[in-house]
């Protein structure tokens, strides 16, 4: 009885220890690690329907914490849209890894700890007010929307059929019109994801991941950004990006923890 009780004193004082550590909200930077690096997604290739990739990154970025990593890989596409303008597609593959999986495969990471959520961002310069934000996936909701041109009525980009990218499918003809399907998990599936247009920042799409049920599981994601710009802009220009994923340990205790790990991306329209 007596060694029972000196253990539980031994656990809840190494747990008020732990839980007065600050939360983390910094990373041990971009990493090649031999077992984490994997080749890029096969949706990342050179070409997404009418669209042809003209920068990627060189390699896909692992970013590591205690708490887990996340590996991302981002690219960016163009296709004629018009006679006077392009579509600009900016696509960015996030696979989030909690330290309860990542210590099942390598030391150094904590295994108490559970993916929560994450907040990921895509925008361009705020000041770029030639680009015409058209649209942005995954949505929260199954829509559909039409996509048409700021800039001219003479449509030339050519699509075969429906296109599919990341969560949305791109389909229709320069006679019958273009529309953006999005579909959507189901509302009681976890994690559950949102999104937005930032309304003080109106070239930022914002989305929010949020898991109900923690598991040891690794979550995948694959945001999508779509603008319009003229043919006439003849300088290069950046789409940024952020991404921040939280763990939570020994959740529903008392001395529950939430820690993050953060990163971000820039990649040039060319």
């Amino acid at each position: 009885m007596k060694t029972t009780l000196l253990i539980a004193m031994a656990f809840f004082a190494c747990a008020i220890q732990t839980n007065s550590q600050p939360c983390t909200n910094q990373f041990a930077g971009k990493v090649s690690s031999p077992k984490l690096v994997s080749p890029k997604k096969a949706n990342n290739g050179e070409q997404n329907g009418p669209f042809i990739r003209v920068n990627a990154l060189d390699d896909r970025v692992v970013i590591t914490d205690p708490i887990g990593y996340f590996i991302y890989d981002m690219s960016v596409y163009r296709a004629d849209f018009t006679d006077v303008s392009y579509l600009y597609l900016c696509e960015l593959d996030i696979d989030f890894t909690p330290g309860s999986v990542a210590s099942q495969n390598e030391s150094g990471y904590d295994w108490h700890y559970d993916f929560w959520a994450a907040d990921i961002s895509l925008a361009v310069p705020g000041n770029l007010s030639m680009a015409k934000v058209k649209d942005y996936w995954p949505r929260s909701s199954d829509i559909t929307t039409t996509l048409t041109s700021e800039y001219s009525n003479n449509y030339t980009l050519t699509i075969s059929g429906q296109v599919g990218i990341g969560q949305a499918s791109i389909g229709g003809s320069v006679g019958a019109g273009y529309t953006i399907t999005h579909g959507t998990s189901n509302a009681s599936e976890d994690p559950q994801i949102s999104s937005q247009l930032l309304s003080n920042e109106p070239k930022k799409a914002v989305w929010n991941v949020r898991c109900i049920t923690q598991r040891g599981l690794t979550y995948s994601i694959s945001c999508c950004y779509l603008l319009e710009m003229p043919k006439s802009y003849s300088y290069s220009f950046s789409f940024s990006s952020t991404m921040d994923m939280t763990c939570i340990a020994w959740k529903g205790f008392w001395w529950e923890q939430k820690k993050h790990v953060t990163g971000n991306e820039s990649l040039s329209s060319r």
